[in-house]
């Protein structure tokens, strides 16, 4: 047969060999998260996870090794984990920025996107800066795109755009083992389960990978204030770009060091505000981005700007609040429509039912 385990099959966002090793060393689900070797020196934790610490003002998040949607393995990462450290670093009122400390290969697709549009809201609350220290490819750049800024070491690694997934094909083996396994499928789903060992089967599969990779594009381009076929074709076609050729192709904005941009942020360095930032200065800004951009340099603001920059925030603030809570009765009406859909069914078969037994009593 052909392997269905869920680590094989399942989409992938990871680099290759990152998913071939995982494989390799069969991945078994043990406990803990590791926050990585030079975690230690980064602060003191602020999370159950040890994962976030804090420094000077600064929140550090670590997200080492390859990033599962919630179960947690020796060495790796988690979406729910991560999106956790993230909410306790914005909640805090002591810290005034976040980095996100990336050196990972990837990970699972599913989870990823909830994860990036929570970072991706985050810009407005609080400075985010990811670092790519060392890898930071598929699924894990997805989410360092997602941040204000991203940096990357000199040696960074960044790109590997794109899903992918692995079938192992055991039938010969099964044949001398004696294993048949029969798949029955209901024949109104005849593409319920394509067969890898087909061209069409193989089609099939990659058809829905590559539908999965353009949404990862799009996302990757809303973050990075790009569009979709850019990514494409820019941003390493798969493969990865280093250092300074990732900030030569858009994946990146500068290259820095973990202690530089902590000083940085710290407001105990050079002050440098967001590649981004600066290519749009020349344009007017609206009250929020005036606040974010006090935010992000304020070293560079005078006494009369600090009042206003305080009271286009305090503008801002409350322009968020109501964008929220309008988002949030939105989202209450929707799951209410959802559930009544949901529920329809339900009813209607306890009706019919009660009529049939009311019916049959007679």
């Amino acid at each position: 047969m052909l392997d269905t385990a869920t680590l094989h099959t399942n989409p992938w966002a990871i680099t290759g060999d990152a998913l071939e090793a995982m494989i390799a060393h069969g991945y078994d689900a043990r406990a803990g998260n590791q926050a990585g070797p030079i975690a230690a020196r980064r602060g003191r934790a602020i999370s159950q996870s040890g994962t976030v610490t804090v420094r000077d003002g600064v929140a550090t998040v670590n997200v080492c090794g390859p990033i599962f949607t919630a179960q947690r393995y020796a060495g790796s990462a988690s979406y729910e984990g991560i999106a956790a450290d993230v909410a306790v670093a914005l909640r805090d009122p002591k810290i005034t920025a976040l980095i996100l400390a990336i050196d990972s290969p990837g990970g699972e697709l599913a989870g990823a996107a909830s994860l990036v549009d929570t970072i991706y809201r985050a810009r407005g609350r609080k400075r985010v800066v990811a670092i790519a220290n060392d890898v930071a490819s598929a699924a894990a750049y997805w989410l360092a795109s997602a941040a204000s800024e991203v940096v990357t070491t000199p040696t960074g690694i960044l790109g590997s755009i794109g899903v992918s997934t692995i079938v192992r094909d055991t039938r010969e083996r099964d044949a001398r083992e004696g294993v048949e396994t029969i798949d029955i499928i209901s024949s109104q789903s005849p593409k319920k389960a394509p067969d890898p060992a087909t061209e069409g089967g193989r089609a099939q599969i990659r058809a829905t990978l590559n539908a999965l990779t353009l949404v990862m594009a799009a996302g990757i381009a809303r973050n990075r204030g790009t569009t979709r076929e850019r990514v494409l074709e820019d941003f390493g076609r798969g493969g990865v770009l280093v250092g300074q050729a990732a900030v030569d192709a858009g994946l990146a904005d500068r290259v820095s060091t973990y202690e530089e941009l902590h000083r940085e942020l710290s407001g105990r360095g050079r002050i440098v505000a967001p590649a981004r930032t600066q290519q749009k200065s020349a344009q007017p800004t609206a009250p929020a981005s005036r606040a974010r951009e006090a935010a992000r340099m304020p070293r560079q603001l005078t006494p009369s700007g600090l009042t206003r920059a305080q009271s286009d925030a305090l503008a801002a603030h409350r322009s968020r609040e109501a964008a929220e809570r309008k988002r949030q009765a939105e989202a209450a009406r929707k799951a209410a429509a959802e559930r009544e859909e949901r529920e329809r069914p339900a009813r209607e078969a306890a009706r019919i039912l009660e009529a049939f037994n009311t019916t049959r009593k007679r």
